[in-house]
C-alpha cells in the first residue's frame, strides 16, 4: 500500500484503533482516506472572540463596501456633482471650477484656467495625484511601509477611517473633472490613484484569502490515503472502494492572543506574518474588533504543534504555555505591535 501526504506529526495523531482499521483496509484491497474535520482541528473561522460582540466586521477596517461607508460615498458623490452645478447655475459662481481644478497627469492647464503659474499646477497634481489618494486610503500605502520597517502601527485609520467615503468620493469628482485625454500616462495615473486609494480593501482581501489558504492546507495536512488494489488484478480498480474514518484529535494548541495596537488591514497582514514565520505554527490568522464592545485593537489565533515548538525551541516533550507566550508575544513585539497578550491557551493533547 502507498501512504500520501506522510507528514511526520501526522503519525503521531493517529491512534491503534485507526492504525488497525487503516491495514486492515490495505489488506482487504481497499482504498481507504483517513481525515480529520475542521471542527476537530478547531479550523473553524468563527473562533470565540468571533462568536461574542466583539467579532470583527467591515465598519471596524473602514472598508468601502460596509453599509455605512458605501452610503456616504454615494451620497457624498452626488451632492459633489450636483451642488456645484446647481449653485453655479443659480449664483453664477464657478464654485464647479475651484472645487475641481485639478490638473492632469500629463501636466495640462488646470480649470481655473491657462494662466496658472507652475506652482500652482504642481500643488493640484499633488494634491489630486498623491495627497487626495493617499487621505482616500488612510495612508495605507505608509503604513504599508511603516510596518516593513516594523515600526508599527501609526494610528491613521482610527482618524482617518471615518472619513474614506467623503476622500473616495472627492478623488471621484476630481477624477471625473479632470477630463484627462485619452492616453496610457492618463490610464496609468488613474490606475495608480484608483490603486492607493483602495489599498485597504485590497489588503483585507488578501489576508482574507491567506486565512482561507491556510486552513485548507491545514485540513489537507491531516489526510491520509492507503491505496491497494486486487492482488489478482493488480492493474483493475474495479475492487477499489473509497472510505472515509475521522483520526483522533490531533496534538495541536490553539492560542488566542489580544494585539491591542493593530488599526487596520495593513497592520493584520504584518502580524500575520510575523506569527507564520516562527517555527512550530501551523495556522495564524489575525483580525481586528468591531469597536462594539470595551476592547480595541484585534486579536488571533493561533495552531502550532507543541512537539515541533519544543524542539524548534532546544528542548524536548511537548511545548508549555510560557514558551507559547514568550515565542508569540516577541514576535509580535518585534513587528512593531506592544501590547500583545496571550488570553487563553486550548491543548489537545495528554
Amino acid at each position: 500500500y502507498q501512504l500520501t501526504r506522510t507528514e511526520a506529526f501526522l503519525f503521531r495523531l493517529t491512534s491503534r484503533s485507526s492504525s488497525s482499521m487503516i491495514v486492515a483496509a490495505a489488506a482487504a484491497g481497499t482504498t481507504t482516506t483517513v481525515l480529520s474535520s475542521s471542527s476537530e482541528l478547531h479550523l473553524s473561522s468563527e473562533s470565540d472572540v468571533d462568536s461574542n460582540n466583539d467579532a470583527d466586521d467591515a465598519d471596524a477596517y473602514h472598508l468601502l463596501w460596509s453599509p455605512r461607508a458605501w452610503t456616504q460615498f454615494l451620497a457624498t458623490s452626488a451632492a459633489l456633482i450636483l451642488l456645484p452645478k446647481l449653485l453655479d447655475a443659480v449664483l453664477g459662481t464657478q464654485i464647479n471650477q475651484v472645487l475641481f481644478s485639478a490638473s492632469s497627469s500629463t501636466g495640462a492647464s488646470c480649470h481655473s484656467g491657462a494662466s496658472a503659474s507652475a506652482s500652482h499646477r504642481i500643488i493640484n497634481s499633488l494634491w489630486s495625484n498623491w495627497a487626495l489618494p493617499l487621505l482616500a486610503s488612510s495612508c495605507c500605502l505608509i503604513q504599508l511601509g511603516l510596518n516593513a520597517l516594523a515600526v508599527g502601527c501609526a494610528g491613521w485609520n482610527k482618524v482617518l477611517g471615518p472619513l474614506r467615503p467623503y476622500f473616495l468620493a472627492l478623488l471621484l469628482c476630481t477624477s471625473i473633472s479632470n477630463k484627462p485625454t485619452p492616453s496610457v500616462a492618463n490610464t496609468i495615473t488613474l490606475a495608480a490613484r484608483a490603486t492607493v486609494a483602495l489599498l485597504p480593501e485590497i489588503v483585507h482581501w488578501y489576508n482574507e484569502r491567506q486565512e482561507e489558504r491556510q486552513q485548507r492546507l491545514l485540513i489537507e495536512q491531516h489526510t491520509v490515503t492507503v491505496q491497494s488494489n486486487d492482488n489478482n488484478n493488480p492493474v483493475s480498480n474495479e475492487n477499489t472502494v473509497s472510505q472515509q474514518q475521522q483520526l483522533p484529535q490531533p496534538e495541536l494548541d490553539q492560542i488566542q492572543m489580544d494585539i491591542p495596537s493593530m488599526g487596520c488591514s495593513a497592520c493584520v497582514s504584518a502580524v500575520n506574518g510575523a506569527l507564520r514565520k516562527i517555527p512550530g505554527v501551523v495556522s495564524a490568522y489575525s483580525k481586528l474588533y468591531n469597536g462594539s464592545g470595551n476592547k480595541s485593537g484585534g486579536y488571533a489565533v493561533v495552531v502550532m504543534d507543541p512537539i515541533e515548538t519544543s524542539l524548534a525551541s532546544g528542548s524536548f516533550g511537548t511545548a508549555s504555555s510560557s514558551l507559547y507566550e514568550s515565542l508569540l508575544t516577541t514576535a509580535v513585539t518585534k513587528a512593531g505591535f506592544s501590547g500583545a497578550t496571550v488570553q487563553a491557551v486550548e491543548s489537545n493533547h495528554q
